[in-house]
């Protein structure tokens, strides 16, 4: 976070790597699908990367589309945040972890969330690294009661939603 004064919150759905390393296995099956260009492959890919269900169409092609039209120019990857740099967060944070991933490790990335002072880690069951669209209702509604619960006093300097004076 470059400027964390500017937050009240944080919400990190499935953030891979900057808690727990990136499985090998995730590398070989995207550069199987970036070296091909083909979309059945990555087609397949996404529905790896969901625990193997499938994408819904439109969002399966436009996801097949980035992995395949798109080409990275100069947007590093996030960091692997360390210990430190996670314990010195003060904002209220909600990590949203699903628990059959095959990104990363979810028990390494949920122990190393809770090195946050005040932190909120669910593991959604059922869920894979395409979360937020696998579990739409759940994860809403997740992110809705930590919004509600960490809603800004709009006095304390930290407000800084649209609309407000100081966004």
């Amino acid at each position: 976070m470059h400027h964390p004064s500017r937050l009240a919150t944080v919400t990190a759905l499935e953030p891979a790597r900057a808690l727990a390393p990136v499985r090998a296995i995730f590398f070989v099956r995207l550069l199987a699908v970036m070296l091909t260009g083909s979309r059945r492959r990555a087609a397949a890919y996404l529905r790896w990367c969901r625990g193997g269900k499938d994408v819904p169409s439109p969002v399966r092609e436009l996801l097949a589309s980035a992995l395949v039209d798109h080409r990275s120019r100069a947007v590093p990857p996030p960091p692997r945040l360390s210990d430190e740099e996670l314990s010195s967060i003060i904002l209220p944070v909600l990590v949203a972890l699903g628990a059959d991933s095959p990104v990363h490790a979810v028990d390494i990335a949920a122990r190393r969330a809770r090195l946050v002072s005040n932190v909120a880690v669910h593991v959604v069951e059922g869920a894979a690294h395409g979360l937020f669209s696998e579990r739409p209702e759940e994860v809403g509604q997740l992110v809705s009661e930590f919004l509600a619960r960490h809603d800004a006093d709009p006095d304390d300097g930290r407000n800084h939603r649209a609309g407000s004076p100081t966004a």
